[in-house]
């Protein structure tokens, strides 16, 4: 199984963890301790998880390229040519890119539905 998706599959179920868990209701706890002013605040859930799936987004383009072919190219690419390019199933980037477009990394012409950088990824995410 190649590690794309392995990393896919990973995403998935994380998400659907994170979907039937907000579901389901948590007792509230008495506070243990009134050190601090912060006992309102809880942790954020969803920036938690889509954090880290922001991040495999990242990981997994750099694993497979994605920035450095972007940038090679010299001008933004449809889908079916990065994968070309990257050498895997258009449908499964295709749902790599989503995450990267959401998460910033990308950008995503509605028009001509191709692909390009972010500024800060072809600053600092391409190599050289």
């Amino acid at each position: 199984m190649s590690r794309q998706l392995v990393h896919s599959r990973r995403l998935q179920t994380l998400a659907k963890h994170v979907v039937a868990s907000a579901a389901t209701e948590v007792p509230r706890c008495a506070a243990v301790s009134t050190a601090g002013d912060h006992m309102d605040e809880d942790v954020d859930l969803d920036n938690l998880a889509y954090g880290f799936m922001a991040s495999q987004a990242l990981f997994a383009a750099l694993e497979l390229g994605v920035f450095d072919k972007l940038a090679a190219a010299g001008r933004p690419l449809s889908a079916e040519a990065l994968a070309a390019e990257c050498g895997v199933k258009a449908l499964r980037l295709q749902t790599l890119l989503t995450a990267l477009v959401a998460s910033r990394c990308l950008r995503r012409d509605e028009t001509s539905q191709t692909y390009c950088n972010s500024p800060n990824v072809a600053k600092f995410m391409v190599r050289s």
